[in-house]
Formats: C-alpha cells, structure tokens, sequence
C-alpha cells in the first residue's frame, strides 16, 4: 500500500481525539498493522509505503 500526503512532516505518533475532531488514530493503526513502513520524503510532500500481511 502506498499513500502520498501533500505534507513534507514525518507522522508523528499523538494522543487520539476521543473526540473525533482531531484524529490521532489512523498513523499508531498503520504501524500495528503493518509489517514495515516506510516513509520518502518528495519535493514538498512524502510517500508513505506500509507492506501489509496477506
């Protein structure tokens, strides 16, 4: 799975919004999930790569 973000930042881990107004959850799910994961940063945004189970 590869995902671009228009954000150069790297994803910082961060306290969920219990909430919902903020996020916080999807970054910890990728990297409970995913096998490895990658992150490239691009001319003014970066590709996340995350190699998932089958």
């Amino acid at each position: 799975m590869i995902a671009a973000d228009p954000s150069p930042a790297h994803p910082q881990d961060r306290t969920p919004d219990l909430t919902g107004h903020t996020g916080g959850f999807r970054w910890p799910l990728v990297q409970r999930l995913a096998l490895s994961v990658t992150v490239e940063p691009r001319p003014g945004a970066k590709a996340i790569t995350a190699t998932l189970h089958r």
